[in-house]
């Protein structure tokens, strides 16, 4: 499940936090995913607003990652 997902990711970040320099930065790439109705899970979005509240650091960027020849994407028919 995305929660599931995402707590997995919490673990391995409270690890990255652990053990980085107070100066450092940490990077994660996360794409997102289609649910069952169409519509994006905002898995990265979540994360994000859950590293935010239960670590102690700040959200500096985010950065889009334009693919130029992108697989198809998921499509509900209307």
């Amino acid at each position: 499940t995305p929660e599931g997902y995402i707590e997995n990711l919490l673990t391995i970040f409270h690890e990255c936090v652990r053990i980085v320099k107070n100066t450092g930065s940490i990077v994660f790439n996360l794409g997102d995913k289609y649910n069952k109705e169409g519509s994006l899970s905002l898995i990265p979005f979540r994360f994000a607003a859950e590293v935010i509240k239960n670590e102690p650091v700040k959200l500096v960027n985010t950065i889009t990652w334009i693919k130029r020849n992108p697989t198809p994407r998921y499509q509900v028919k209307i």
